[in-house]
């Protein structure tokens, strides 16, 4: 594709899971010098919501954003302890309602009551699972599975946030970050990371 014409697209969209900074950095200047007049635009979606649901504007400059919801979708960040809706700023388990959420999951009604939950304002949402925040202005943003965070020290971690700083290093092709158990720690932070072979 180094040579190709690229001026006629028209969307590049990417989803199931976040883009490295770095990467959708990259990836917007190799289109831009084959003529494209896009950008990268990161979504977010899951099945019980059955496809993307918040999208990122074309040109948009809130890099590391997932975007705002799509039309007839509504999305909440909310406390995953208490369902109480958080304000902008504060990170809690994003929370989606709208025409496109799932009715249930298929002969699991333990599941599906663990996920689908009308809260008092008599919308069905579903959660997610998913950490995040909403900014001022209506922007959602994805900080990682709440099964995925990592807890070392009393401090809560998020491996993308690590990843994304180890993958800014122009000898690392991708990283991995999890954690492992430790006495002291409870969790300590472990890195696999693959190199571009070279220096």
């Amino acid at each position: 594709m180094k040579k190709a014409d690229l001026s006629s697209l028209k969307g590049v969209f990417a989803g199931g899971d976040s883009v490295p900074i770095e990467l959708k950095m990259q990836f917007d200047e190799f289109i831009s010098k084959r003529g494209g007049k896009v950008t990268m635009q990161e979504g977010y979606g899951l099945t019980e919501t059955v496809t993307v649901s918040c999208l990122i504007p074309n040109k948009n400059d809130k890099i590391s954003s997932m975007g705002v919801p799509l039309p007839d979708m509504l999305y909440k960040i909310v406390d995953p302890d208490t369902e109480e809706d958080l304000p902008p700023g504060e990170e809690g388990e994003i929370c989606i309602a709208g025409p496109t959420v799932m009715l249930e999951y298929y002969n699991n009604p333990e599941e599906t009551e663990n996920v689908l939950k009308v809260h008092s304002d008599g919308f069905k949402w579903v959660h997610t699972g998913d950490l995040g925040y909403m900014d001022g202005d209506g922007f959602f943003y994805f900080k990682g599975r709440i099964k995925r965070m990592i807890k070392s020290s009393g401090y809560s971690v998020f491996p993308t946030q690590i990843e994304n700083i180890i993958n800014m290093h122009r000898a690392v092709s991708l990283s991995c970050v999890i954690g492992t158990p430790d006495k002291y720690q409870i969790e300590k932070i472990k890195a696999f990371i693959v190199t571009e072979g070279r220096p």
